[in-house]
């Protein structure tokens, strides 16, 4: 039986600030879904 190969896998988020020079999702999460950061966080803000 062979044996299955493992991946390490890390996941980084900044969320005090303090590596990205704004809000990490501004950096391809909202861009992915199609979205303008400026009108993601309007919309977003207003919900709250």
């Amino acid at each position: 039986m062979a044996t299955k190969k493992k991946i390490d896998v890390a996941l980084i988020y900044d969320f005090d600030g303090t590596l990205s020079p704004g809000n990490m999702q501004e950096f391809g999460f909202v861009q992915a879904i199609g979205r303008n950061p400026d009108a993601f966080w309007v919309k977003e803000r207003a919900s709250n």
